[in-house]
């Protein structure tokens, strides 16, 4: 099997009801891949988007593009 390494990456869990996934997640990319880095807060929404989430998703998507832009801007230096 291949090793999922060297990435950044985003999490978006959802679910209807009281759910450990987030969590496990998390703790599964912290854990068991090397040199994985997590891009802004993981985002868990409950059953659909709501108002309230879309704050957070848009934080999400400046985070993601910021990390994008450096690492361009790495490339260039």
């Amino acid at each position: 099997a291949l090793n999922f390494q060297n990435h950044k990456v985003s999490i978006i869990g959802n679910h209807s009801w009281a759910s450990a996934a987030m969590k496990t997640m998390v703790a599964h990319f912290e854990n068991d891949f090397k040199d994985i880095e997590i891009i802004s807060e993981p985002l868990d929404i409950k059953s659909s988007l709501k108002p309230e989430d879309l704050p957070k998703i848009e934080k999400m998507a400046d985070d993601i593009k910021a990390s994008i832009d450096a690492a361009e801007i790495k490339e260039v230096l």
